[in-house]
C-alpha cells in the first residue's frame, strides 16, 4: 500500500501532530496504515481546520458538550462556514511515534541499526543498508515539518 499522503501530511504539521479528524482530512483511506505509529498524545484539540481558511475566524473553534460530544465553530461574523459536530475522539490528538516508525523502517529496509540508539530528533541516523562485506550506505530519516513560506 502506498502512504504517499503521510508524507505529505508529515511535511505539513510542525510537530507531527494532529486531531484524529485532521488526521482524517489528510490521510483518507492510508489512515489504517499508518495509525500503528500514530498514538494519542492524550491532549484534545483547540480547533479545527476551516473549509474556507483565512478569515479572522479561522481556524474554528472546539466547544465539548457536557455529554461526551464536541463542536467545531467558525468565528467569523457572518459565519464563513457550519458548525461541524465531532466526537471526543476525533479532537484526541495522535502524533508520530518517531521510535516506532524508525525501528519498522529498519525492518522494511533490512538495515543493520547503529551501533548505538540515537535519540529521535527531526534528523535521525536508522541505520545502514549493506552494499558488499565492509562496504554500507548510512540511511537517514528526515521530518523537516512544516516550514514557513518565503514572501
Amino acid at each position: 500500500m502506498m502512504i504517499s499522503k503521510f508524507w505529505k501530511a508529515l511535511d505539513e504539521l510542525r510537530d507531527s501532530g494532529s486531531s484524529r479528524h485532521g488526521w482524517d482530512q489528510r490521510l483518507g483511506d492510508e489512515w489504517k496504515a499508518v495509525a500503528p505509529f500514530l498514538p494519542t498524545t492524550g491532549k484534545l484539540a483547540a480547533s479545527l481546520a476551516c473549509p474556507n481558511p483565512g478569515a479572522a475566524g479561522c481556524p474554528r473553534r472546539v466547544v465539548q458538550h457536557g455529554d461526551g460530544t464536541a463542536s467545531a465553530v467558525c468565528g467569523d461574523s457572518p459565519k464563513s462556514c457550519k458548525t461541524l459536530d465531532v466526537s471526543i475522539d476525533a479532537i484526541r490528538i495522535h502524533a508520530l511515534d518517531m521510535r516506532k516508525f524508525a525501528a519498522a523502517l529498519v525492518a522494511a529496509f533490512d538495515l543493520s541499526p547503529p551501533a548505538r540508539q540515537i535519540p529521535p530528533a527531526l534528523i535521525m541516523r536508522l541505520g545502514t543498508r549493506e552494499r558488499a562485506a565492509g562496504l554500507g550506505v548510512p540511511v537517514y530519516l528526515c521530518i523537516p515539518g512544516s516550514t514557513p513560506r518565503a514572501t
